[in-house]
């Protein structure tokens, strides 16, 4: 290994005890895929189709179908990636949806103290949530840039929520062996109530992929989401290493919440599952399943 590639190792290995000094933890987002989930929403900046929705630019040159589902809280959401190249430009769709008719409703009432409790009817309340995105990304030279909308709807009971946002981002390789990246996310075009699916805050991303070997990556990133840390952006680090050249281990540290992840490459099918951490004790950790296909050209499906 080279003096520049020790040098950035150990850079941004010391980086993580940063993150451990507060006690917030990231808020579930059900639109991550699992290998996101297992490096620490940190690998915005490697170039991938299933990074479309943390960083458009990072479609570019890239084409393939994916998807992903998770459960949380128990609601089952799931969720599809399409990325196709035509004349030198990268084009995606990106669909994540949930739909369920069990959930009872709650009402506030009394017990036979007089002391305020909430229970539940046998009356149903629907819900469903449905977030459609679109992007497009272009390479040229060593810089990567790309843009899109995302629109998400929220049914609950009898309200209805949509909100319009726009998606942005840019990826820069030097060193040969570096990529920067920067993206600005859920800037609001049309606003309505926020909620932990459909928040209002502009969310900052500015991250950097050391390739310490060709099988050995490392991430860091400076995430600045208000939605979730109100006061301060929050660092988030990560590692891949391929034990063979089929099997991935990734760990990484999400702000305060430990990651890990791995999965099985036969190229060009990838099977990935990726866990996050909760440090509450009523919300349990996250988990994703996610199917990917790169869609070569010896492999169209189409």
């Amino acid at each position: 290994m080279s003096l520049l590639s020790k040098c950035g190792l150990i850079f941004l290995t010391s980086i993580t005890i940063m993150g451990l000094s507060t006690n917030e933890t990231p808020l579930m987002d059900p639109s991550l895929s699992a290998r996101e989930l297992g490096l620490s929403k940190a690998a915005f900046t490697d170039h991938h189709f299933n990074h479309m929705l943390r960083n458009p630019a990072t479609i570019a040159k890239t084409k393939g179908i994916a998807i992903h589902a998770n459960e949380f809280l128990g609601i089952d959401y799931s969720s599809i990636t399409f990325v196709h190249e035509s004349i030198n430009t990268s084009f995606g769709i990106h669909y994540l949806g949930s739909n369920i008719d069990s959930m009872k409703r709650s009402v506030t009432g009394k017990n036979s103290n007089g002391n305020p409790i909430i229970k539940e009817t046998e009356d149903l309340i629907p819900y469903e949530y449905h977030a459609i995105s679109i992007a497009t990304a272009k390479k040229i030279d060593l810089v990567s840039f790309g843009a899109g909308l995302r629109q998400k709807t929220l049914v609950l009971d009898n309200r209805t929520t949509t909100s319009i946002e726009g998606i942005g981002g840019i990826t820069i390789d030097f060193l040969s062996h570096f990529t920067f990246g920067f993206s600005a996310r859920n800037i609001m075009i049309e606003k309505e109530t926020e909620n932990a699916l459909q928040s209002t805050q502009p969310i900052f991303s500015t991250g950097l992929k050391f390739a310490a070997t060709k099988r050995t990556s490392l991430f860091l990133a400076l995430i600045e989401n208000k939605n979730e840390v109100t006061t301060h952006a929050t660092f988030h680090t990560s590692v891949e290493h391929y034990l063979n050249d089929f099997i991935p281990i990734r760990i990484g540290l999400d702000h305060n919440r430990y990651t890990f992840g791995t999965g099985l490459l036969l190229d060009p099918f990838e099977i990935d599952i990726g866990w996050a951490q909760s440090k509450s004790d009523v919300l349990p950790d996250q988990i994703t399943l996610s199917f990917s296909y790169a869609l070569e050209e010896k492999n169209h499906l189409y």
